[in-house]
């Protein structure tokens, strides 16, 4: 009489029916009612075993994508935070270069103004020499030439604040009216400071930029932790490698939010 169970061969019966297949089987008489109970409790152990195993990974399954998932997230959150702080560092880059132009070219104009309203001193101290020379002999031409130096003092606009001492003996302040038309420009323009400034705040935005591309980085290592964990074997190093992974990403949180929320 030919076996109701053929060899089992391990792996081409699914567990669903294998289950079944125990469930219809009757305990027959006989010497053969031991080897059957014992093949059919084989299939239930082989159906509870792949049961428990599925049960078990599908968690850690679960937990690993989703922590995956976080983790791209908050890596592309980083990316484009990083992006727009290095774009504002190379927009504070070329601000401070527009406004060193602008602070120059006012000192420049400063200086260029001084000195033409110097020389308009040296023209006054020359013909209020020529009026003291000739004084004595011609008061006439020595009024006349002080006429025409004080007269060439209010035709240029001569600041005479700036100005020490009269006739032949004044003097031009020039570093004192060089300052005072650099205070005046500031008000148009850039103020002298302001370029050092700026470059401070570039060189602040890059250093802020390169420490959100190395949290950057440090995502992509949490995700390759990550999927280490995955791939890994579940009862032994599964549950470390997916501590360390999540350590890892909440050092990460720690050190990226406050330099993302400073640079927005």
């Amino acid at each position: 009489m030919a076996e109701p169970f053929e060899e089992e061969r391990a792996g081409e019966t699914p567990a669903g029916e294998d289950l079944d297949a125990a469930s219809h089987i009757t305990e027959p008489s006989g010497g053969n009612g031991d080897v059957r109970r014992s093949r059919i409790s084989r299939i239930l152990a082989r159906y509870r075993a792949k049961g428990k195993e599925t049960s078990t990974r599908a968690p850690w399954e679960l937990w690993i994508a989703v922590a995956i998932g976080v983790a791209t997230i908050t890596g592309a959150a980083l990316t484009y935070v990083s992006i727009r702080v290095d774009s504002a560092a190379v927009d504070a880059d070329r601000q401070a270069v527009v406004e060193t132009v602008q602070v120059q070219s006012s000192r420049v104009v400063a200086i260029a103004r001084s000195r033409s309203e110097g020389s308009q001193i040296a023209q006054y101290r020359v013909l209020n020499a020529q009026a003291d020379a000739v004084e004595s002999t011609d008061p006439a031409q020595a009024r006349l030439l002080r006429r025409q130096a004080d007269g060439l003092l209010a035709a240029e606009w001569i600041d005479i604040r700036y100005r020490t001492g009269i006739g032949a003996t004044a003097t031009w302040n020039h570093e004192l009216r060089q300052d005072a038309i650099i205070r005046v420009n500031e008000y148009m323009s850039v103020p002298q400071g302001q370029p050092e400034l700026t470059v401070r705040k570039a060189d602040d935005l890059h250093d802020r930029s390169g420490e959100l591309a190395l949290c950057v980085v440090a995502s992509i290592l949490v995700i390759v932790g990550l999927t280490v964990a995955r791939l890994v074997p579940p009862e032994r190093w599964r549950p470390a490698v997916f501590a360390a992974a999540l350590v890892g990403y909440l050092a990460l949180l720690v050190v990226a939010v406050p330099l993302a929320l400073t640079s927005v």
